[in-house]
């Protein structure tokens, strides 16, 4: 997973700033053929707007491809719209997948690896079960969101279904254990190794307050040994999470 932070702080919902204990994800798509994130980026950070979500996949301001976070993941955004029972406004992350032309089963392979793995590191640090995490469509089917389609009328098309998502997502959540210490990892023609750190003294020095504030707060955990089988990428989430959410600084 590639991320990064832009905070929409002229957006009315992030000046708003409700606050939520997140229990489930909200997947979008953005229903447009526009696969830049900077698109939305600029035109969203207008105190005018009336519409945000928690983060947006696609092409970076960077050209490299992942998933840019545009709002705390304990602020309400304002994504689902309100249904028959109420509104995931008030307790789901929610997303945006930015939409092609729906024919590239290319670029709809790499939003859909980069969701899988998006969501599966909220489900870790937020503690969510994975059967919390559901498509706009289906927000609207449970009486909690307005109409949409999104992401039903792109997943088929490529084979794809909220049910092999949701167990892509569970998937990914158990293979964040590995035994070994260094794991290689294709990258082109080359391998690369990923290391592990396994206890809180073993982290790069800058990291360990957020690491030691991520296992006293319970967003972390060892296994049956102790072992936090933590990675670099996995480190930089949580100080990211840790700081938007504003627990550090």
């Amino acid at each position: 997973m590639n991320f990064i932070q832009n905070l929409l702080t002229e957006n009315k919902c992030y000046i708003a700033g409700a606050k939520m204990a997140p229990r489930g994800i909200v997947v979008h798509s953005t229903g447009v053929n526009q696969t830049k994130t900077s698109a939305y980026l600029t035109s969203w950070n207008k105190s005018e707007v009336t519409k945000c979500v928690h983060a947006f996949i696609g092409y970076l301001p960077d050209g490299t491809f992942g998933t840019v976070q545009t709002l705390p993941f304990n602020y309400k955004c304002w994504g689902c719209g309100n249904g028959s029972k109420g509104s995931y406004n008030n307790s789901h992350i929610q997303f945006e997948i930015c939409e092609d032309n729906l024919t590239d089963s290319k670029y709809f392979n790499i939003c859909y690896k980069e969701a899988v793995e998006f969501c599966a590191e909220l489900c870790k640090t937020y503690g969510i079960d994975t059967k919390n995490i559901v498509c706009h469509a289906e927000v609207y089917r449970l009486g909690y969101g307005t109409g949409h389609t999104d992401v039903e009328h792109w997943f088929p098309k490529f084979g794809k279904t909220m049910e092999n998502f949701r167990a892509d997502v569970e998937m990914a959540i158990k293979g964040d254990t590995s035994p070994a210490e260094e794991s290689p990892v294709e990258e082109g023609d080359e391998e690369v190794a990923v290391t592990y750190y396994d206890w809180t003294t073993a982290c790069p020095d800058w990291s360990v307050p957020y690491v030691q504030k991520a296992l006293d707060m319970g967003i972390i955990k060892g296994d049956e040994q102790g072992r936090l089988r933590l990675t670099d990428d996995r480190i930089w989430t949580l100080v990211v999470t840790l700081r938007a959410t504003g627990i550090m600084k």
